[in-house]
């Protein structure tokens, strides 16, 4: 048998050696232990199980469920022990269970970020509660969006501006959230995210706190840009340590897919990334946080994750891409050779639909010992979306099932990603969320945040149901346990840098703007009826939407409650003067804030009848409004879909500026949207 090497990574329990938990539960029930399911959580069945373990061996269970415990149940069983498989990130993911969903855009994170930030929840404390990281992508001073995908943001020049840090919930034992993003501590002259894809989390340095490893994609540029390493300091703390701690602090890659875990079997976290040039960029720990940079494989992805899947001992890579098109590699494994390199590949059968891949992830479902896949899914320009699962059936072959979760009509064409179709599964959980001893797929949300298929991906579950058979359950049914934290639980800070916002919004560029250009041509042959100051309270500082150019100069009958703002705007759009009414209303089950403009409502859009067939919607109860996400493309050749997604983004800042509305209400309002 082999001797586990003394420099074995020690985990402190919550988090706790990830993985330690499910294996010795597995060995326990071999060897005639009832340790319960398989579910990687320590309960009374395994503790009283490990007692009985070592009283038949005349020994004492020490009440700690460590590596040590772990070896002597291999040696029991009579099997080696595989470390390096043991240290893979997706165990510490999944370590805790999923007991509820969290909001989209808790506190300020709307204001903080341009799309909807990317989440994960940890013990980063280890006071036994998760706690919730998120990370996006900045927002830019000169966004414009040209559709041509990454580089696309800003109109093809690299996205300017402060590029905001991670943000960090911590739990209390009530049940709230405080954002004490301040623990994350950024020295660099540049500071910050431009676009963070993902938060790779493990114990880097091996003093028993998690680190973060954020993998940074950057927003306007295919050029990458250099992602950030936070290391636990003393005090609770965690510093920014690309300087001290890698090899090449300002390496710059377009990692598109991120991966953390123990590559080549030496007891510590090692970090793979997925640069879209086809190279496998991987850094070596050497065991106290330093990472080495080196090449360990080529490989075209989009997304990456690691697990043993042919159970000899060492992590393999997982990885996902767009299939049938020119120097992409697909879906499938690169097997690692023992040493930290990926090189001979299996390849997926995969479907003939849903070629796109955002995501991938592996656990034993079937607990037959060896590691299954599951892959997100999408259609072009991500519409539609479906989940893969495949069994692992031994000696490099899989069976393959795909769940439609909500496939698009067929007759829909879409024009870009940003369509109503877009709501895509962007992370892949495991927990025994219905408690019957084996593990299910959680969905973790991504894409359109009002999309058609937002309440069949955000929050739902794949259940198992044993012998590869999964039921595919939204959150809210009968048979999904997961339930939604409200935003009233993350704390929300109010002053200065709500005002900030609101300042960067009144100082954009002129009035005359390409949208304004094209109301002006759309307007040749129509007039305004609704165009009265009368009534208004004038505001001093006119809030500015930069990308339609329109300014909110005035505010009248502005009501404001726990979740729902509405109010009547005088609009001013060069040489135009436009009265409206706007509301702003939260929807908790799903998740997200959306503002929507009346154009058949009480007041409709300046009274001009030829919009009022845009007001189809309603918005709480009333009639007559509509939002970006609920029209056409083509309506911005009059200008009206830029002023809509200027309404849409910042209708939170809007919301927070309204005069005449009491501070405690807006409040109210802030502290329980995003």
């Amino acid at each position: 048998m082999r001797v586990i090497s003394s420099i074995l990574l020690i985990l402190t329990y919550s988090v706790a050696q990830a993985g330690v938990v499910d294996e010795s539960q597995k060995l326990l029930n071999q060897l005639g232990y009832n340790a319960g399911g398989v579910d990687g959580i320590y309960g009374g069945k395994t503790e009283r199980a490990l007692i009985q373990f070592y009283k038949d061996r005349s020994g004492e269970f020490d009440g700690k469920l460590s590596s040590n415990e772990l070896n002597d149940l291999y040696s029991a069983a009579g099997i080696e022990r595989k470390v390096g498989a043991n240290l893979a990130g997706v165990y510490i993911e999944n370590s805790q269970g999923f007991p509820r969903y969290p909001p989209s855009q808790p506190g300020l994170t709307a204001d903080t970020y341009w799309f909807d930030p990317h989440w994960t929840a940890y013990d980063m404390d280890r006071n036994g509660m998760l706690d919730y990281i998120y990370t996006g992508a900045m927002i830019p001073s000169n966004q414009h969006i040209t559709g041509d995908g990454a580089g696309g943001a800003c109109g093809g020049d690299i996205c300017r501006g402060s590029m905001p840090g991670p943000t960090l919930f911590m739990a209390d034992k009530k049940g709230n959230y405080k954002d004490v993003s301040y623990k994350f501590i950024d020295n660099r002259k540049v500071p910050g995210q431009s676009l963070s894809r993902q938060s790779l989390i493990a114990d880097y340095n091996s003093d028993g706190t998690l680190d973060m490893f954020i993998a940074d994609t950057a927003v306007g540029t295919t050029k990458g840009i250099r992602d950030s390493y936070f290391l636990s300091q003393q005090g609770g703390t965690w510093l920014e340590s690309s300087a001290t701690h890698l090899s090449h602090s300002n390496y710059k890659i377009f990692d598109h897919g991120a991966a953390t875990g123990d590559i080549d079997g030496d007891g510590d976290f090692d970090i793979v990334l997925a640069n879209l040039n086809g190279s496998l960029i991987c850094w070596i720990n050497n065991g106290k946080g330093k990472l080495q940079k080196r090449t360990c494989g080529r490989v075209k992805a989009t997304g990456i994750e690691l697990a043993d899947f042919d159970n000899d001992g060492d992590l393999d890579l997982i990885h996902g891409g767009h299939e049938g098109e020119p120097g992409w590699d697909g879906t499938g494994i690169m097997v690692n050779n023992g040493n930290g390199e990926f090189r001979s590949k299996i390849k997926f059968p995969g479907p003939k639909r849903y070629l796109h891949v955002p995501e991938v992830s592996a656990w034993d479902l079937d607990n037959d010992g060896d590691m299954d896949a599951v892959i997100s899914r999408v259609g072009t320009l991500y519409v539609g979306t479906a989940v893969e699962v495949l069994e692992n059936l031994g000696g490099g072959k899989f069976s393959s099932t795909l769940f439609e979760i909500g496939p698009a009509p067929e007759s829909y064409v879409p024009k870009h990603e940003g369509n109503e179709w877009n709501s895509y599964v962007v992370d892949l959980k495991f927990a025994d969320v219905d408690n019957d001893g084996d593990r299910d797929v959680v969905l973790v949300g991504g894409g359109h945040h009002s999309g058609k298929n937002l309440k069949k991906v955000q929050g739902a579950i794949l259940q198992n149901n044993g012998s590869m058979n999964f039921r595919h359950i939204p959150m809210g049914n009968r048979g999904n346990p997961i339930t939604y934290i409200s935003n009233s639980k993350f704390e929300v800070k109010l002053g200065a840098k709500v005002s900030l916002t609101l300042e960067n919004l009144r100082t954009g560029p002129s009035t005359k703007t390409k949208y304004h250009n094209a109301f002006k041509r759309y307007m040749a042959d129509k007039s305004l009826t609704n165009s009265s100051a009368s009534g208004y309270s004038l505001l001093d500082n006119p809030i500015h939407l930069t990308k339609s150019g329109i300014s909110i100069v005035g505010i009248k009958n502005a009501k404001v409650s726990k979740d729902f703002a509405q109010y009547d705007a005088l609009l001013e759009w060069g040489e135009f003067t436009i009265e409206t009414n706007i509301c702003t209303e939260f929807y908790e089950q799903f998740g997200f804030t959306a503002t929507r403009l009346g154009f058949d409502s009480r007041l409709g859009f300046g009274g001009i009848d030829a919009l009022r067939k845009l007001g189809i919607k309603g918005c709480k109860g009333r009639n007559g409004y509509v939002g970006d996400w609920e029209i056409e493309t083509d309506i911005s050749t009059t200008g009206v879909l830029a002023m809509l997604e200027d309404l849409n983004h910042n209708g939170r800042q809007i919301v927070a500026a309204l005069p005449g509305v009491s501070m405690a209400r807006k409040t109210l309002f802030l502290n329980n949207t995003k």
